[in-house]
């Protein structure tokens, strides 16, 4: 059956209702054989069948658009094939606008001049500065790759009618003047053409199927994201440049992370009910640190792990700029990030990452109860030496999540991960859990406390 739906998806141009005149065609096939059927040329009665199950097809398909009445529709149709022949025409036709959309912006411009404006070779060479000769044999050339091209039951990728979205991340170091990535993927466009290409080299023409796209408009697309670096050319054929996590990894780090949470998190309360409480500072009881200890606690630890993960942070430009990307496809499965921003000359504050609201004082916080921690002190305060357990906690997760990444990020584009630690997801997790476990109280007034600032939305 595999030539009778090939020919099928070339009159549909659509699989699936190749795929259901496929089924037709079988059907009314194994009628005849059932019914006793004696046919001397099996070969020939199947092509008739497809054809006569075409025509029905093209009639039914002329009704709905309202060229015949239903009462003009024959179910014996194998000697009027008039209307199937008009729905033909006008599907060659499609045929022929496909492939010379398909064609690169000089064999576009070269067909489009001669057969649409009525232009001679002549004026043709003179607009291009080509000789006659080049002209003759690209017009050869271009008939007989819209020929094949005719020939070929390829229909537009999924891309085409249900584009896919990506989020990004991007590091920079961005002067005045200067420019950063994240104008090149804005647009879904862009966006599509990186994912179609992600480890899957395509010509132009491939992707201009691919995402249904003329090659003129997609040839300049292509043009951009190559200036850009995002894509890179070998031997005629386009890679993307960039890592883009796939959900799956996505789904199983979050996982990973969810699954040594629970074993991290009670190890962070233990390891800060035993500091030693005389180093805090004596403006701020120990209940009003807490939040700020586990995030600091784990900041600190997590900078001791060995990290197997190579990230990059940014890669330098053409216009001096300084700035890279990394795509997510798109995932429920997220955990918040809980960062910790500077405040003051030498302290630090617990912040959220992302927030509408950037600094403490933004908000109505009582600075006297906000956790400040000269950075020399951290150290001593934290107890590092005595938490190896953690450390090798956050060292096994390292590991495992190397393996993830690994098996996911195609090897060209291994050295171009910005993932790091993900302390700051496990952040998140130690914190709800301290919640949870009423380790944490909630404020009674989320604008005036360091709890306030990170959970606020």
């Amino acid at each position: 059956m595999a030539p009778v739906f090939y020919f099928s998806l070339k009159h549909t141009n659509d699989e699936e209702k190749a795929r259901d005149l496929t089924q037709d065609i079988a059907l009314e096939v194994i009628k005849s054989l059932n019914a006793g059927l004696k046919i001397e040329n099996f070969h020939a009665y199947v092509w008739r069948i497809a054809r006569n199950c075409y025509a029905k097809w093209a009639k039914k398909k002329a009704m709905r658009r309202g060229l015949v009445d239903k009462d003009e529709i024959d179910e014996n149709v194998a000697d009027n094939m008039d209307v199937a022949n008009h729905i033909l025409r006008e599907e060659e036709q499609v045929l022929l606008y496909r492939e010379l959309a398909l064609l690169c912006h000089e064999h576009n411009k070269i067909i489009v001049s001669y057969y649409f404006e009525n232009k001679s070779v002549d004026e043709i060479a003179r607009m291009l500065n080509l000789p006659n000769g080049t002209i003759k044999r690209k017009l050869y050339e271009c008939r007989k790759i819209m020929k094949e091209g005719m020939n070929m039951a390829r229909a537009y990728g999924r891309k085409s009618f249900q584009p896919e979205q990506i989020t990004f991340l991007q590091n920079a170091n961005i002067k005045p003047g200067q420019r950063d990535g994240i104008r090149f993927i804005e647009r879904i466009i862009p966006q599509n053409i990186l994912l179609e290409a992600y480890d899957n080299p395509c010509t132009a023409a491939d992707l201009s199927l691919a995402l249904g796209i003329a090659m003129p408009y997609m040839e300049e697309e292509i043009g951009i994201l190559t200036e850009a670096e995002l894509l890179i050319c070998e031997n005629g054929k386009y890679k993307t440049n960039i890592v883009i996590l796939s959900k799956k990894a996505q789904d199983e780090l979050y996982d990973l992370k969810l699954e040594i949470g629970k074993t991290l998190s009670p190890l962070l309360i233990k390891a800060i009910d035993k500091m030693d409480k005389s180093k805090l500072p004596e403006n701020q009881s120990f209940d009003d640190m807490k939040m700020a200890l586990i995030v600091l606690l784990l900041g600190t630890l997590g900078s001791k792990a060995k990290n197997p993960i190579k990230s990059i942070h940014a890669i330098k430009r053409a216009d001096g700029g300084e700035w890279a990307l990394m795509g997510y496809e798109k995932t429920e499965n997220v955990i918040p990030e809980t960062e910790m921003w500077g405040y003051g000359k030498n302290g630090q504050v617990l912040m959220p990452k992302y927030n509408d609201i950037p600094y403490p004082r933004k908000l109505e916080i009582d600075e006297a109860k906000i956790p400040v921690f000269l950075s020399d002190k951290l150290d001593e305060i934290l107890s590092i030496d005595k938490n190896s357990d953690i450390i090798g906690l956050l060292e096994n997760y390292l590991e495992k999540a190397k393996n993830i990444l690994d098996a996911d990020i195609p090897e060209y584009l291994r050295g171009k991960s910005m993932i790091t630690s993900d302390m700051v997801q496990f952040r998140t997790i130690a914190l709800q859990h301290a919640i949870n476990t009423g380790y944490i109280k909630l404020p009674g007034d989320m604008n005036k406390s360091a709890m306030g600032v990170w959970l606020y939305k």
